[in-house]
């Protein structure tokens, strides 16, 4: 499953608990959410220093 989709995973989980009043579900769906979008800024920033690296790598030639 990609991180994109747990993200939507976890807030349409967090919208469900809401809607039945259960504080507990949507506060631990809304934790899912937030460790699967600092996850996708993570992997985002690795991307781009190892672009980074390329381009050093490649200017060395």
């Amino acid at each position: 499953m990609s991180l994109e989709r747990a993200r939507q995973l976890a807030h349409n989980m967090r919208a469900r608990a809401t809607e039945n009043g259960d504080k507990e579900a949507a506060e631990l769906a809304q934790l899912l959410h937030e460790v699967a979008n600092g996850l996708e800024r993570e992997i985002r920033d690795i991307k781009h220093v190892l672009q980074d690296i390329q381009h050093q790598v490649r200017n060395l030639r």
